[in-house]
């Protein structure tokens, strides 16, 4: 039965999740430079810009007032540019951020400590162990640390006051299990409980004091035609107990989407499982996800995210 989220909004003090650029189901013009918002009442017109160039396979997070993406797919390989949008200010407009030291798309771009970290992403062949952290004095980045090892296609979390968690994606070993802590005050890394189900292009949030991971490519378990397919499965991370717990079965396979709280709502956004698609669906109180009646303007993936708490007016969740 689809639910609405309207019913469970807070309307006095609504989220607001960004989905900064993307791909459609476009051969000549895939990459697009939407700036689509997202609140418990839908897609909603937030008065922000769209990009002055097209993205797709960025990342993107909140640093300070600004909205920062960076990094994508270009043409001829990876993208190290990035962009700034600052919150408040008049007129809105995106401006240029310093560029990354070195290119690279599917990364992770997260706030850990008020400091803003990429981690590592995608090249032409392979990816990039590469860490950067944005150093506001020089307006610049600095190169910081490398990831453990070869690494594509994973999730990223800022954990606690000086931790990344980079969760899934393919390793050394061609698998897709492992689960890290990256500490940006010793720069060391920490192995935690491996995934119960390998996947990469998920998405992963924080949720209920833990990390919920969902959907992405996984082994499809077929002993006489084995390959991968786009799972529907999740599973949640107890920092507690360092185990990784089986949960509810998504709606839609996904990969490449958003999967962000709205008002204490998690709800998983777009991506693709074969086509593009513009649905939304939320993990109820039972632990089972659900339609909503809810759709975003376009069919569409590899976008950037951003959450935004209290920050935008939704007139659609007004009265």
């Amino acid at each position: 039965m689809a639910l609405s989220l309207l019913a469970i909004a807070s309307l006095a003090k609504a989220d607001t999740v960004l989905l900064v650029g993307g791909e459609v189901d476009s051969l000549l013009h895939p990459a697009i430079p939407t700036v689509e918002a997202v609140g418990p009442c839908g897609v909603f017109p937030s008065g922000l810009p769209d990009l002055p160039e097209t993205r797709r396979d960025g990342a993107a997070a909140l640093f300070g007032e600004q909205v920062v993406t960076c990094g994508g797919s270009a043409l001829f390989g990876a993208d190290k540019t990035c962009l700034a949008l600052t919150l408040g200010s008049w007129p809105l407009q995106w401006a240029p951020f310093p560029d990354l030291l070195h290119a690279r798309h599917d990364l992770g771009l997260v706030v850990v400590g008020g400091r803003l970290y990429a981690v590592g992403g995608s090249v032409a062949i392979g990816s990039t162990h590469s860490i950067e952290k944005f150093d506001a004095s020089t307006e610049g980045w600095q190169e910081v640390g490398q990831m453990s090892g070869y690494r594509q296609d994973f999730c990223t979390l800022p954990w606690g006051e000086d931790g990344i968690l980079v969760v899934g994606g393919y390793d050394d070993f061609g698998g897709k299990t492992r689960t890290e802590l990256y500490n940006v005050t010793s720069s060391s890394w920490r192995q935690l409980a491996q995934l119960n189900i390998g996947r990469g292009m998920h998405a992963c949030a924080a949720y209920n004091g833990g990390v919920l991971v969902a959907g992405g490519w996984a082994d499809n378990n077929d002993p006489d035609f084995p390959g991968q397919e786009v799972t529907r499965t999740t599973e949640w991370y107890d920092p507690e107990e360092n185990v990784w717990v089986e949960t509810g079965i998504l709606r839609a396979r996904r990969t490449k989407f958003a999967l962000e709280l709205l008002n204490g709502t998690l709800t998983a956004m777009g991506g693709w499982e074969g086509f593009y698609s513009n649905s939304v669906e939320v993990l109820g109180a039972d632990g089972s996800w659900g339609w909503t009646d809810l759709t975003l303007t376009q069919q569409k993936a590899s976008f950037g995210v951003v959450r935004l708490e209290d920050q935008l007016e939704d007139e659609n969740c007004a009265g």
